[in-house]
């Protein structure tokens, strides 16, 4: 029979060991009764003290006996997984609304799930990752479970707050100015209000300032216009602009009318009176003189600008002006020196230095200028005659007056004049004559410019001379009266030497049978530049002659009164007749 197979229990039911998803079972093997011999063992087993996983395993123990029977017992060991998952889940979140929204997009890691085994979780109430969470119902709780594969569960839960961080906006309009109404010291304004809003809710806006009242009239000055803006969430804004009411109009002030004063006799001022102008304005003036003299004081001569100025609380001006004129109607005082009569010319000069003494000048007020109108001054070079020194004085506002005196200069020098020395001249060639040049003396004087000299004798330079000695003669007289003279010869000479020209020289034959020529010339005759020259012959034969065999020279001369001139020709006669013979 086969082997009786004995288990020691069907059924071994154990939990997990701590922290894993397996146990370590322990039992008592089987028991086997075989009559024969037990030849083999065939297990599907892990055994006593392994590893079980989690669940159901069967452990089957099979013994076979040497004639092939089989005997066998099975008993089943479950684990079971009793050990929960563990969950953590963030830690509570504070965080503020995205800019310009109401709530915020949050993302955050899933919570740390473990398990001995195997779990999942899940969102099981809340938005979840990534989810948008508003400011209202905030805190929101995020709640997860862990659940294994053993149906044990962990839960934990977080909260998300979302809160408004973001004051609500609030913009004031820009600053502006205003002018003052007309007739008064402020003006009705009238304030825009700022604009608002916020990410989370209605905003209450209000004024915070102390200033006037929206339409009513404010002061002129900077005022500062504040408000205040404040969200559900309590977060507060502030913003302000100012108002400034502006005096753009000038004071008003009237000025009396300019007036005009002369000297007090004898002093460069005098003592004028005026009323002195006030300011007006609507937020009140006041006036100051800003340029001048008050009134009652001594002005002097001239013009005085007198201005004065009224200014108001917000340094508005205006200011009028008129003049006072103090004239100087009083002529200036200059006295010159005494006529100068009869002062003599330093010699060689038409003149002489004069020296007076200036005149003396003054005035009530102040001499601006004197000096010469027409004179030479004092130390100048007077020429000869009769001069007026002018001289003039300006009083600083323009006031003339003028003194003269006389300064005679008499001229008690006579003239000199210089002649050239004698001159003696050939005649020109050909004539008894000479076309002589000279220059004229010119008479010196003291004063040149009223000098004359003019020829009172002989024929004057650039003219014909004939033969011979002639006198030229010279007079200068100058203003004064006073004269001189000189003369001087020109004597014309006869240097040229009369002129002869003889005929050709010639050569004749003999007469017929004699040993001679008559042979007839005409004899030369000679001329001269003057009058009174002779001509003669001086060596041959007279024309007509019978001329000797053989060359004659024929001389002639002229003469005039100092000097002469030759000339010479030659008659040759010459013998050409044949000579006779008688046989």
């Amino acid at each position: 029979f086969a082997p009786v197979v004995t288990c020691p229990v069907e059924y071994v039911s154990v939990n997990t060991s701590a922290g894993v998803c397996t146990a370590t079972v322990g039992y008592t093997a089987p028991t086997v009764f075989e009559n024969c011999v037990v030849a083999s063992t065939s297990h599907s087993i892990l055994g006593s003290g392994a590893n079980f996983p989690l669940g159901n395993t069967t452990e089957t123990y099979q013994f076979t006996d040497s004639s092939h029977n089989t005997g066998s017992c099975s008993l089943v060991v479950n684990v079971v997984d009793s050990e929960p998952p563990t969950a953590t889940c963030p830690v509570d979140m504070v965080l503020s609304a995205s800019p310009g929204l109401c709530s915020r997009q949050v993302s955050y890691a899933a919570p740390n799930t473990t398990d001995n085994c195997a779990s999942t979780t899940a969102l099981t109430s809340g938005l979840g990752s990534g989810a948008v969470f508003s400011v209202a119902g905030s805190p929101h709780t995020e709640t997860y479970v862990a659940t294994d594969s053993s149906g044990n569960t962990q839960a934990c839960s977080f909260t998300v707050e979302v809160h408004d961080a973001e004051p609500p906006q609030l913009t004031c309009p820009p600053s502006f100015s205003v002018f003052v109404d007309v007739g008064a010291c402020g003006a009705a304004v009238l304030l825009p209000a700022p604009s608002s809003s916020d990410n989370c809710g209605t905003v209450t806006v209000t004024r915070t300032d102390a200033n006037a009242a929206n339409g009513t009239v404010f002061p002129v000055g900077v005022a500062n216009i504040s408000f205040e803006a404040v969200d559900q969430a309590g977060l507060q804004t502030h913003c302000w602009y100012t108002v400034e009411v502006v005096d753009n109009v000038a004071p008003v002030i009237v000025c009396p009318a300019n007036q005009t004063q002369s000297r007090t006799p004898g002093l460069c001022n005098t003592t004028l009176s005026f009323a002195a102008p006030n300011g007006t304005d609507d937020c009140g003036a006041t006036t100051v003189q800003t340029l001048g003299q008050p009134s009652g004081s001594s002005f002097s001569v001239g013009q005085t600008l007198q201005r004065f100025t009224a200014t108001d609380p917000s340094g508005n001006q205006a200011s009028c002006e008129f003049v006072l004129t103090v004239v100087d109607d009083e002529l200036p005082v200059i006295t010159c020196p005494s006529d100068l009569p009869n002062e003599v010319n330093t010699p060689g000069q038409c003149g002489r230095v004069i020296t007076y003494t200036a005149p003396t000048t003054q005035d009530n007020c102040a001499v601006a200028a004197s000096g010469s109108v027409n004179a030479l001054g004092s130390g100048a070079f007077f020429p000869v005659g009769n001069r007026s020194e002018v001289y003039q004085v300006v009083d600083a506002f323009n006031n003339v007056a003028e003194c003269s005196f006389f300064v005679t200069v008499v001229d008690t020098e006579a003239p000199t004049i210089q002649c050239p020395a004698a001159l003696v001249r050939s005649t020109d060639p050909h004539v008894c004559e000479a076309l002589v040049s000279y220059t004229p003396p010119v008479g010196v004087d003291n004063c040149n410019s009223g000098a004359n000299t003019s020829q009172v004798a002989g024929l004057g330079p650039n003219q014909v001379f004939s033969l011979g000695t002639h006198t030229e003669a010279y007079s200068v007289v100058d203003a004064a009266g006073y004269s001189a003279q000189c003369n001087f010869t020109i004597t014309v000479e006869d240097n040229e030497a009369p002129q002869i020209a003889c005929p050709n020289s010639t050569t004749v034959n003999t007469d017929a049978n004699v040993c001679t020529a008559v042979f007839a010339y005409t004899s030369p005759t000679g001329t001269d530049n003057c009058p009174g020259s002779a001509t003669s012959r001086t060596a041959g034969l007279p024309g007509g002659s019978a001329f000797p065999l053989g060359a004659t020279t024929q001389t002639f001369a002229v003469y005039d009164v100092s000097r002469f001139a030759q000339c010479s020709f030659t008659v040759t006669v010459e013998d050409h007749e044949l000579p006779t013979i008688t046989c």
